[in-house]
């Protein structure tokens, strides 16, 4: 049986050509969130990998691909146990 997944999706006003994003944690409990996946989808439905890691960084800086498109952007906790994700921010740049 898969474990639960915590996730943020935040969704964008209107689709934006993306140039990347910060995911920063907040300060406690920065050990629960290690291993983390971000995707983006521009119909809500279907998702593409952007970035993953296997032990998230207090600040995770990520630069999307020339050409990438997004209105919704999945940050996905990926820890083989459920736990929270404790985030201070998703900031998002736009092209």
């Amino acid at each position: 049986m898969e474990a639960v997944r915590a996730m943020a999706v935040p969704v964008l006003k209107n689709g934006v050509n993306l140039a990347g994003l910060v995911v920063t944690k907040r300060d406690g409990n920065e050990n629960r969130m290690k291993k983390m996946e971000v995707s983006t989808s521009t119909d809500g439905a279907t998702w593409f990998p952007l970035a993953a890691t296997e032990n998230m960084p207090k600040e995770w800086v990520i630069t999307a691909p020339e050409g990438t498109k997004a209105k919704w952007i999945k940050v996905e906790a990926k820890n083989a146990q459920p736990e929270f994700m404790h985030l201070r921010h998703i900031l998002v740049y736009e092209k």
